[in-house]
C-alpha cells in the first residue's frame, strides 16, 4: 500500500515536471540571428579580376610591358626566396594596375598618408611566386626598374615620388621611399624607347623600387595644417561597417580616400583627420545586403570643418555600380 501511494505520488511529480518542461517550449522564441554579408570580400574578387599573370624564369631577365604599357625590369638572379636562400625557379608574376580614380577604388588603394593626402599618378602591385606557390623577393641590395607610363594628356610633375604600400582596408598607408640615401628613390620623368622598334616609345616616371609589393608614384597634396580637417559619414542603421564600404573621392585631382567604419560611433570617418579643406569631392557607399544584393549611394559636396555628410542608398545592380565608379 505505502509502495503504491509513493508510486502514485512520484507519477505526478513527474507529469508535473513534464507539463513544466512541455510549456516552456511552447513559450520559447529563438534568437533570430541577422546575416551580415563581408563588403570586403566584393573587393577582393574586384582585384582577383585586375590581376594579370606573366610567367618566367630566376635566372632570366625578367622584361614586361603591361596592357597600361608600365614596363617592369627585373634582371636575372636577382630574386630569391622570402628567406634569402637562392631560386633557381619558374615564376608567375602578379599584377594590378590603378591609374584612374575608378580603379583605385575598386582594386587600388586609397591615396592618403597619416600626414597628408596625395594624387596618384598611377599605382601597381607586383607579386612573384615560384611554380610551387613559393613567395619570392629582391636579393637584398638588388633593385628592379619601373617605368611608370603617364596616363593622359599634359605634361609630367616633377613633384611625384615613390612610395611602397603597406597594410589593408581603410588603415592602408603608403610610406615615401624618400630620404633613404642608399636607395634610388626618385621618380624621374623621362621618355625611353620600347625594345620592340614596332612599339614606339613610353613617357612618364621611372623609378628602382627595391621591393615587390603595392607601387605607387605621388605627390603631397601641400596644404598647411590648420586647413585640414577630419571628415565622416553617417548612414542609416542598416549599413554597417562590415558590410558597407564608404570613400570619399576628389573632383579635380586624382585622389581616393577610404573611410574606416566605426561600430561605436556609427560613422565612417578619414582615419588621421588630415583632409584638405575646400576641395570638392564626390562621397561614395557600396553595401552588401544580400547574396548578389547591393545598395549604392553616392554624395557630392565641398569639404568645410569638422565635415559630416549623410546621404541614403538605394538598390543597385554591380554593373551599374561598376560603371558609375569607372566614370568618377
Amino acid at each position: 500500500m505505502k509502495l503504491t501511494k509513493a508510486s502514485t505520488i512520484l507519477a505526478g511529480c513527474m507529469m508535473l515536471l513534464f507539463m513544466g518542461c512541455w510549456k516552456d517550449v511552447e513559450n520559447f522564441t529563438p534568437y533570430q540571428i541577422i546575416e551580415e554579408f563581408e563588403i570586403q570580400e566584393l573587393f577582393e574578387d574586384f582585384k582577383a579580376e585586375a590581376t594579370q599573370s606573366y610567367f618566367g624564369h630566376s635566372g632570366a631577365e625578367i622584361y614586361i610591358i603591361t596592357p597600361k604599357s608600365n614596363v617592369i625590369t627585373i634582371p636575372a638572379n636577382y630574386l630569391v626566396k622570402e628567406d634569402g636562400s637562392a631560386c633557381a625557379c619558374s615564376l608567375q608574376v602578379d599584377i594590378i594596375e590603378a591609374s584612374t580614380k575608378g580603379e583605385i577604388l575598386l582594386y587600388g588603394h586609397h591615396t592618403i598618408t597619416p600626414s597628408q593626402t596625395l594624387e596618384s599618378a598611377g599605382e601597381i602591385y607586383i607579386d612573384i611566386k615560384t611554380n610551387t606557390d613559393t613567395k619570392v623577393r629582391l636579393a637584398d641590395g638588388k633593385s628592379f626598374k619601373l617605368q611608370m607610363q603617364k596616363q593622359g594628356s599634359g605634361s609630367l610633375d616633377d613633384r611625384m615620388e615613390l612610395f611602397y604600400g603597406n597594410g589593408n582596408g581603410p588603415l592602408f598607408a603608403w610610406t615615401s621611399a624618400d630620404g633613404d640615401p642608399n636607395k634610388w628613390n626618385t621618380a624621374n620623368g623621362e621618355e625611353w624607347a620600347l625594345r620592340d622598334s614596332l612599339q614606339g616609345w613610353g613617357f612618364g616616371f621611372e623609378c628602382f623600387p627595391d621591393s615587390l609589393t603595392w607601387i605607387n608614384i605621388d605627390k603631397f597634396v601641400d596644404v598647411p595644417d590648420d586647413q585640414k580637417t577630419a571628415v565622416c559619414v553617417k548612414l542609416p542603421e542598416e549599413y554597417t561597417n562590415k558590410n558597407t564600404a564608404v570613400f570619399m573621392v576628389f573632383k579635380d585631382m586624382n585622389s581616393v580616400v577610404a573611410l574606416a567604419g566605426d561600430p561605436d560611433t556609427e560613422q565612417w570617418c578619414e582615419p588621421y583627420g588630415k583632409v584638405p579643406v575646400g576641395f570638392e569631392v564626390t562621397f561614395v557607399a557600396i553595401s552588401k545586403q544580400g547574396e548578389d544584393v547591393y545598395h549604392f549611394g553616392t554624395s557630392m559636396n565641398t569639404i568645410d570643418f569638422d565635415h559630416l555628410e549623410e546621404f541614403d542608398l538605394a538598390e543597385a545592380s554591380l554593373e551599374d555600380i561598376k560603371e558609375f565608379i569607372m566614370n568618377l
